[in-house]
């Protein structure tokens, strides 16, 4: 699950071994389950301490029944089963993005606690993979619109010539930025056409082609 900017959980990703449970439970991806406001069990306190937490199967139910005020949605996470589980903070650069929920369906079990490490270890792992994933496809989506702000819109007509052009950014952040094309009438039969790239890549050689 992340934590949205309203304060909100949203279920990013699901996985279930049973296949009829893990289809009931992709109707939850996409949805905001929980508002940390409004609740103070389970997943909130792991997020308000940033320490994991393994609640037993009273714990868990008592913390759906609490946190999660939507019916349908409170129905899917008890259809699929709750169990013994280990919550745990995904952090990144000091800031929490969200949680990792491993859940074992057999009440009395008591494999979560002793894979809590492990499993803090995963998390840890896994928040700073989600993070930079998400850091470069910030970096790329403002390098691209700062590109394509900078490039002209339209080329100038001319009675004697026709010009067309077909531009396609690079799909990898680390490509793109740097390139440009225009061109001007400077005369009755005379047109300029520039054509260039600026050394680098990302947010700063976008930059520096608008400088050029």
């Amino acid at each position: 699950q992340s934590l949205s900017a309203d304060g909100e959980l949203i279920v990013e990703a699901v996985r279930h071994r049973d296949p009829e449970r893990h289809r009931l439970l992709e109707q939850l991806v996409g949805r905001s389950v929980i508002r940390i406001g409004d609740a103070a069990l389970g997943t909130p306190q792991v997020l308000r301490a940033t320490q994991s937490r393994v609640p037993d199967h009273d714990a868990a139910l008592l913390a759906v029944q609490a946190n999660v005020h939507d019916p349908e949605f409170r129905a899917i996470y008890e259809a699929a089963g709750l169990g013994a589980a280990v919550i745990l903070p995904l952090t990144a650069r000091g800031r929490v993005r969200g949680t990792l929920h491993l859940v074992d369906v057999d009440p009395a079990s008591t494999r979560p606690a002793a894979a809590r490490h492990i499993a803090e270890e995963l998390a840890a792992r896994a928040a700073l993979a989600i993070d930079n994933s998400r850091q470069y496809e910030r970096e790329h989506r403002v390098a691209s619109v700062l590109q394509r702000a900078m490039l002209p819109a339209r080329l100038p007509l001319h009675e004697r010539i026709e010009m067309s052009y077909a531009y396609r950014p690079a799909e990898r952040e680390s490509r793109v930025g740097g390139d440009w094309y225009d061109a001007f009438t400077i005369g009755h039969d005379r047109v300029a056409v520039s054509i260039g790239d600026v050394g680098g890549h990302g947010v700063e050689a976008a930059v520096a082609m608008n400088e050029a």
